[in-house]
């Protein structure tokens, strides 16, 4: 039913800290990520997603 995807990019090596970290790459995840580097100036912030983003209910 799903297709395999092939990654585009090397899994990013993790960093000791954030400034915020985002569980969830759907719609609201990546919206805050967003938010928060544009309107809070946060330039390190992480989206943890447990499959590829987009995958849940956001990509439906």
């Amino acid at each position: 039913m799903f297709r395999k995807f092939k990654h585009l990019w090397e899994k990013a090596q993790l960093k000791s800290s954030y400034d915020a970290v985002i569980i969830g790459g759907g719609l609201h995840g990546l919206a805050t990520a967003y938010h928060l580097a544009r309107n809070h100036g946060m330039k390190n912030v992480a989206v943890i997603e447990k499959r590829h983003i987009g995958f849940g209910g956001a990509g439906r």
